[in-house]
């Protein structure tokens, strides 16, 4: 199994973090010409189409990571024809619903019935987006590495490039966002489609579909608490501070997505594997070596660019955003812990999906009242503290309870050290910029480099110790 990770990694590392690399562009682009109140009416409105999507599609594609490794050939293309048939009869009712009342949506979401268009458009983009991730799902757990990657590349090639010319030269604003969003989609989409043929014109299975929906339906509230805690605290930012504040830590989120979109980029490679091999013997240990090899990895990632945020932050969004580039490390640190939580699939290998829902639960409840708590003492750091925490909890529980449904051997010991080793420089910047008290680019380039060496010791000295 190790192989054909590495293998799929491969691919989709080198096509995947090329296509992010470009769509890493756009921060710049539209930090310096969308304003703040713009970037921050970006971030709800989008939270607004994803919660919205999950609800109708109902975690369906899930469904398919689930089922499509044990099915027979025939039955896989099934399940592929069944699923486009209900993601279709899904999202056709609810774009022709939001046409006729985006203004009064709009009104009811913002006050302002004039973004009603926007609205309209951030859905399609949506629905057009959802459908593509869909056929990528298939791509994924068919293990068509390559053509998920061509995919990929030809939907964000697509997006970028339309976006930047009617955002920046066309001055669409943030419709031209959305705009770009399903131009790329669409355009990934014929590909995928074409890639999928024979069994996307498969004769749906009624009884299938029932079949997944049981599966996935239970999900459905899971992925919505869990993209609620992910981002609720923008909207109490938005009650407390403003728009404006709002698309200064979205900026800020933006930018430190780089350790995420590394732990997507392995969760892509490795989940379709643990899904198809989790039953075999021997390769329990050899997810447990892979598991600290993220970490490690994914530990040292966030380090070395927590050192380096205020130069991260001039690069990417202008000096505007500098003051706030305090928040970064622990921005960084937040989303690598979250991100690295989705591995531990133990409860969904056990059928305990039931139990995710709740435990995501019980992290929205922790960040709101976070929230509500330190956001009007200590404004947008209250956020990102409320955020830390939560993220860490999440982790923790987790790792708990999905190492009891199903157990994979990785040293807590080691996995403690590693985060103290690299965060806890982070957390002591964070602590002295945010009282104006700054830390000389020389010294985080020491910590750099010392944590480099260190960290690259002791994975090797735990990998020696676990091989023996």
């Amino acid at each position: 199994m190790k192989d054909r990770f590495l293998k799929d990694l491969g691919i989709y590392g080198l096509t995947t973090m090329m296509v992010r690399l470009i769509n890493f562009i756009l921060i710049p682009v539209y930090a310096r010409v969308l304003s703040q109140k713009e970037y921050g009416t970006m971030d709800l409105v989008t939270t607004i189409t994803y919660v919205t999507s999950v609800f109708i599609f109902l975690e369906l594609y899930q469904a398919v990571a689930r089922f499509y490794a044990e099915a027979e050939q025939d039955q896989r293309q099934q399940i592929v024809s069944t699923g486009l048939l209900y993601y279709i009869l899904a999202l056709v009712p609810i774009l022709c619903f939001i046409g006729l009342t985006r203004n009064q949506l709009a009104h009811w979401f913002f006050g302002d019935p004039a973004l009603g268009r926007l609205l309209w458009l951030a859905f399609a983009a949506s629905m057009a987006l959802a459908l593509f991730n869909y056929l990528q799902t298939i791509q994924r757990y068919a293990l068509e590495s390559t053509a998920y990657s061509i995919a990929n590349i030809i939907c964000v090639l697509s997006t970028v490039l339309v976006s930047i010319w009617l955002v920046v030269y066309k001055l669409y604003g943030l419709e031209g966002v959305f705009i770009g969003q399903i131009v790329g989609a669409l355009a990934g989409l014929v590909y995928a489609t074409k890639s999928n043929l024979k069994a996307l014109t498969n004769k749906p299975d009624f009884g299938l579909l029932k079949k997944m929906l049981i599966f996935s339906a239970p999900l459905t509230v899971a992925a919505v608490v869990l993209y609620l805690m992910n981002y609720i605290d923008r909207w109490l930012i938005k009650d407390f501070l403003g728009l404006d504040a709002v698309g200064i830590y979205a900026v800020m989120f933006r930018i430190a997505a780089v350790p995420m979109l590394a732990m997507n980029i392995v969760s892509n490679s490795l989940l379709p594997h643990i899904y198809r091999e989790f039953k075999e013997p021997g390769r329990v240990r050899e997810l447990g070596r892979l598991y600290l090899m993220i970490w490690v990895g994914g530990c040292w990632m966030v380090g070395v660019m927590g050192l380096f945020g205020t130069e991260v932050i001039q690069i990417m969004a202008g000096s505007q955003y500098i003051q706030y580039s305090y928040l970064f490390p622990i921005v960084l640190i937040s989303g690598f812990l979250l991100h690295y939580s989705y591995l531990f699939v133990g409860l969904y290998l056990g059928n305990k999906t039931h139990f995710s829902a709740i435990l995501y639960a019980l992290g929205l409840a922790l960040i709101f009242g976070l929230n509500w708590w330190l956001l009007p003492i200590w404004g947008i750091a209250g956020a990102a503290i409320s955020s830390i925490v939560t993220t860490t909890s999440i982790l923790i529980s987790q790792w708990y309870f999905s190492q009891h449904a199903f157990y994979f051997p990785i040293r807590v010991g080691a996995v403690l050290t590693t985060a103290l080793i690299a965060f806890l420089p982070l957390i002591v910047i964070f602590g002295l910029e945010s009282s104006n008290q700054g830390v000389s680019l020389l010294l985080r380039a020491v910590f750099a480099v010392a944590l480099t060496l260190v960290l690259s010791v002791y994975f090797k000295k735990q990998i020696l110790t676990q091989d023996s």
